[in-house]
C-alpha cells in the first residue's frame, strides 16, 4: 500500500519543467545527450552522466502522478497469444516509469538465453551473459539489489530436469520499500548539485526521433504535450529508455527520412518482443504448503547496506530444454489468501 503523498508542483522544484506550460519562445531545447524515458533504466543513465559536465535532459510522457488521459497513450493492439496481463498495466507513463508497480523481483538471465537454440528460430545474441554481468554489477546499486546475484545451489539432488531459481527484491532508500525510481531521484536530487543539473522534461511525448539526411546520424527529437503544446529537443545523443514497446514505437514512427522507421531496413524493429507470459500451474492444500513454504518461501541473507530478501524457484535445466524443445521458464509459489480472511475485511 502506498502512503498518500501530496505531488509537488513541477514549476516549484528548479530544473523540472512541465510541456504543457511553457511559453511558445521555449519550444527549443539544446542538449549533450537526451534521455527519453524516466524509468529505473533511463534515471540510471543521468546519474551514470551525472557530474561529467554535460547537458542532460530526460524526457517523460508522463508527470509525477498516473491519469488516465496520459495512460490513453500506451493503448496498443495486441495479436497472438492473450497476455494474463494488460501491457497497459506493465506500462507506466509516470515519473519513475514502471518502478511505480513493479514488485521489486529482479534476476539476472540465465546463459542459454543467451546462446543459439536450434529449437528456437532466430534465436542467439551477440553478447553472451558473461560479457553482461559486470554491468550488472555495477546496476544493482540502482535497483537497491545485492551483486550476489545466485546465493544458493542451482541443481535438485537427484534431479536432472529442474534447476533451482533465485529472485531478489529491490531495497528503496528506507531499506524496507522498493525502489521507485522517480521519488528516490527527486530525494536524491535535492541532496547532490551534480544530480541538481539535469533537467526533466514532463507531459512530454516523443513523436519523431530526427535524424541526419543521411540516416546516419540523431539530431535529437521532436515531443508533444496532450494540450497540444510542441517542443524540439536538439542532442547529438539521444537514449531510448521507454521500454521495449515503447522504443521500437518511436523508431516506427520516425519516417521523415527513413520511410520504413529508423534501423528498420531489414523489417526487424519491433520484432522479437521477449514477453513474460505467465499462468496458475498447480495448487498446494494446507497440509503440504507449510512444507513447501519452508523451501520456496522467502528468505534473508545479510548484505551490505542491509538484509536482502531472496525467493527461491524452479526452472527447466538447459538439457531439459533442449531435449524436449522449451523455452526457458520458472515457477514459483505464491499466497493467495482466503475469501474470509481478516485482512480483506
Amino acid at each position: 500500500m502506498k502512503a498518500a503523498a501530496t505531488t509537488p508542483d513541477p514549476s516549484t522544484l528548479p530544473g523540472l519543467l512541465d510541456l504543457r506550460r511553457l511559453e511558445d519562445d521555449a519550444s527549443v531545447f539544446e542538449a549533450d545527450v537526451c534521455i527519453v524515458g524516466s524509468g529505473p533504466a533511463g534515471l540510471a543513465v543521468a546519474r551514470g552522466l551525472a557530474g561529467l559536465h554535460l547537458r542532460i535532459l530526460v524526457v517523460e510522457s508522463g508527470g509525477l502522478e498516473e491519469s488516465e488521459a496520459t495512460d490513453r497513450l500506451s493503448e496498443i493492439e495486441s495479436v497472438g497469444f492473450a497476455r494474463e496481463m494488460a501491457p497497459r498495466r506493465v506500462r507506466n507513463r509516470v515519473f519513475g516509469g514502471t518502478s511505480e508497480s513493479w514488485t521489486g523481483r529482479c534476476a539476472p538471465f540465465d546463459p542459454i538465453d543467451f546462446e543459439r537454440r536450434d529449437w528456437v528460430a532466430r534465436s542467439g545474441w551477440p553478447i553472451s551473459r558473461a560479457e553482461v554481468m559486470p554491468w550488472l554489477e555495477r546496476a544493482a546499486p540502482q535497483l537497491g539489489i545485492s551483486t550476489q546475484f545466485d546465493p544458493v545451489p542451482d541443481r535438485l539432488a537427484g534431479d536432472e530436469a529442474l534447476r533451482e531459481c533465485v529472485w531478489q527484491f529491490s531495497r528503496g532508500r528506507d531499506g524496507y520499500a522498493f525502489t521507485q525510481s522517480g521519488r528516490e531521484f527527486l530525494a536524491e536530487r535535492a541532496l547532490d548539485a551534480g544530480l541538481a543539473d539535469i533537467r526533466v522534461l514532463l507531459h512530454a511525448t516523443v513523436r519523431e526521433v530526427l535524424v541526419t539526411a543521411s540516416g546516419r546520424a540523431v539530431e535529437g527529437v521532436e515531443v508533444v504535450a496532450l494540450n497540444g503544446r510542441q517542443a524540439r529537443i536538439r542532442a547529438p545523443l539521444v537514449v531510448l529508455a521507454g521500454g521495449g514497446i515503447e522504443n521500437a514505437r518511436m523508431l516506427l514512427l520516425s519516417r521523415r527520412v527513413m520511410g520504413c522507421g529508423i534501423g528498420n531496413g531489414r523489417d526487424q524493429v519491433g520484432r522479437h518482443l521477449m514477453d513474460h507470459p505467465r499462468g496458475v500451474i498447480a495448487a498446494f492444500d494446507r497440509t503440504a504448503f507449510d512444507a513447501v513454504r519452508a523451501r520456496y518461501g522467502l528468505f534473508r541473507l545479510p548484505q551490505p547496506g542491509g538484509m536482502q530478501t531472496y525467493v527461491r524457484g524452479l526452472t527447466l535445466s538447459p538439457e531439459t530444454q533442449a531435449r524436449e524443445g522449451l523455452l526457458n521458464c520458472a515457477a514459483w509459489i505464491t499466497e493467495e489468501r482466503a475469501e474470509d480472511d481478516p485482512w480483506e475485511a
